[in-house]
C-alpha cells in the first residue's frame, strides 16, 4: 500500500470518533427536560403503536377548534392530491 492509502486508513477512526462524539453533546441529545409548553393541554402519541411520549393535562376536556382545522385542511389537501375535488371547489 502506498504512503497516503495508510494515511487514510489511520485518520478514518479518529474522525469516525469525532463525529460520535460531537453528536452525542449536539443539544438535542442533551435535551433530556420535558419541553416548555404554554398549551392547556398536551397529548403526544404514535397512533399506531399508542405509546405516549409526552402528555401535559391530556385528560382535561378542550375545545378542539385549531386541531379540527389543522385536519380539515390536511383532509381537503389529500383529496385534491387523490383528484377527487379540484382546488377550486
Amino acid at each position: 500500500m502506498s504512503e497516503i492509502d495508510m494515511k487514510k486508513i489511520k485518520i478514518f477512526p479518529v474522525i469516525l470518533l469525532l463525529c460520535l462524539f460531537f453528536s452525542v453533546l449536539s443539544p438535542a441529545a442533551l435535551a433530556l427536560d420535558d419541553p416548555a409548553v404554554t398549551a392547556k393541554a398536551v397529548l403526544l402519541a404514535d397512533a399506531d403503536s399508542g405509546r405516549v411520549f409526552f402528555s401535559q393535562n391530556a385528560d382535561e376536556r378542550v375545545y378542539p377548534a385549531s386541531l379540527t382545522k389543522i385536519v380539515t385542511v390536511f383532509l381537503a389537501v389529500e383529496a385534491i392530491e387523490r383528484g377527487d375535488v379540484l382546488p377550486t371547489d
